[in-house]
C-alpha cells in the first residue's frame, strides 16, 4: 500500500480513453485541470506544526491543477503525489 507523508496525497488518475499504440482520446484538449479519487491522504500540519483536520478523506473525488503533483505507477495504477495545499476542489453531489 501506498502512504503518502508530510502533508501529501495520492489520488488515482481517472483513466484517459487511450488507443491500442497509446494515443490518448480527449475532447478537451486546454483543460488545466484533472479529476481524481483519493487513494491515500496524510496527516497536514498547520504553521504552527499542529496536526489539523483536512478536507478531504479517501475515495472523495477532488480536482487539482494539470501541471501540480508527481505522476507514478504502482501495481499498473496510475497515481499522482500532491501536495495537500495543491488540491482546488472537492466534488460534492448536490442535494
Amino acid at each position: 500500500m501506498l502512504k503518502p507523508l508530510n502533508g501529501k496525497a495520492i489520488i488515482a488518475l481517472k483513466k484517459q480513453d487511450k488507443t491500442e499504440s497509446g494515443i490518448v482520446l480527449t475532447n478537451d484538449l486546454e483543460s488545466s485541470s484533472v479529476e481524481g479519487s483519493v487513494y491515500a491522504v496524510s496527516e497536514f500540519y498547520d504553521k504552527e506544526g499542529k496536526i489539523t483536520n483536512t478536507q478531504i478523506k479517501v475515495s472523495d473525488t477532488v480536482i487539482i491543477s494539470k501541471f501540480s503533483g508527481v505522476k507514478i505507477e504502482y501495481k499498473k495504477e496510475e497515481y499522482l503525489i500532491i501536495d495537500i495545499d495543491n488540491i482546488l476542489a472537492k466534488v460534492e453531489e448536490e442535494k
